[in-house]
């Protein structure tokens, strides 16, 4: 993001005299978009009226309202303005306290053209600077988030193109891909509201879960064609070799689990666990490992 040199600067002294000496000093260097307020109350005014201004040059010791109190509302009110104070009191308390609320720089009256040109200069070219490295971190995770995304996508499409290498074998494994991992969400998501597993069936849970869901049958390349496309019903023996790709897909995704790293460690661990146990059953019927009940 390109950063704009900040040129509107608001003097704010109840000594008109003071206000025409800065805003003269400051114009014969090139300052051109300068205003003037006589109190703070005023001062309010004008940034309610005319927006933030790039500068603030503020006198603290002013009828009414002191300068600090303006100086404690630019934060939170105009975080990119710039203050630097000016008073009569030299005293390095004063100042200390206004560079702890957020003056950049402080400056002993009475005041000298010299002396505000540049303080002012110097305040203005350090904000600028601060700015540049603001802008700058964020356009940098910006980027790095834009690539995450990308990073993302493609593991998608990869994992959506691994699904489906099954599709070219057998027809019906397509459909049946698409409609898995809704069933995954649904039956989750009641889980996650209506069970005894609702603290584990978080929301990440349930993305994992979709996401591996397709990867169910991912073994199934294991199958010999003469299996798999086998127009009959298969022969016990047969339907063991069948059994097997819940086994292969299970060894498949654990053997890239340490490939992955940390990021994707939930993930793999989600994958083994649908890739192998997708055919058990709550009655010890299923297969690989026959486990039953809870």
């Amino acid at each position: 993001m390109p950063i704009r040199r900040p040129r509107s600067i608001l003097i704010v002294d109840d000594e008109a005299s003071v206000r025409d000496i800065v805003e003269r000093s400051l114009r014969t260097v090139g300052y051109s978009e300068i205003e003037q307020a006589d109190c703070v109350d005023a001062a309010r005014e004008k940034f309610s009226s005319d927006g933030p201004f790039s500068l603030v040059l503020l006198d603290i010791l002013m009828p009414g309202a002191p300068g600090t109190e303006l100086l404690r509302e630019l934060a939170p009110r105009a975080p990119e303005t710039v203050a630097v104070v000016a008073t009569a009191v030299a005293q390095i308390e004063t100042a200390v306290e206004a560079l702890k609320m957020g003056a950049y720089d402080y400056l002993v009256k009475p005041l000298t053209p010299d002396g505000v040109r540049l303080a002012v200069g110097r305040a203005l070219r350090r904000r600028h600077l601060e700015l540049q490295g603001k802008y700058a971190g964020e356009r940098v995770k910006q980027l790095a988030q834009e690539r995450v995304e990308a990073l993302e996508a493609t593991r998608h499409a990869l994992l959506k193109a691994l699904c489906y290498m099954a599709e070219f074998r057998d027809a019906e494994t397509g459909a049946h891909l698409r409609r898995i991992p809704e069933y995954a969400r649904i039956l989750a998501d009641d889980m996650a509201q209506h069970s005894a597993y609702a603290d584990l069936v978080t929301d990440e849970f349930i993305a994992r879960l979709v996401e591996s869901a397709p990867l169910h049958d991912i073994g199934k390349v294991s199958v010999p064609d003469r299996l798999l496309l086998k127009p009959g019903p298969l022969t016990e023996e047969e339907f063991d070799v069948v059994k097997l790709h819940t086994v292969h897909g299970r060894e498949v995704c654990a053997s890239v689990s340490q490939e992955v790293g940390e990021a994707g460690a939930g993930f793999i661990q989600m994958a083994i666990e649908v890739t192998g146990s997708h055919h058990e059953r709550w009655d010890g019927q299923g297969y690989p490992d026959g486990t039953a009940g809870t």
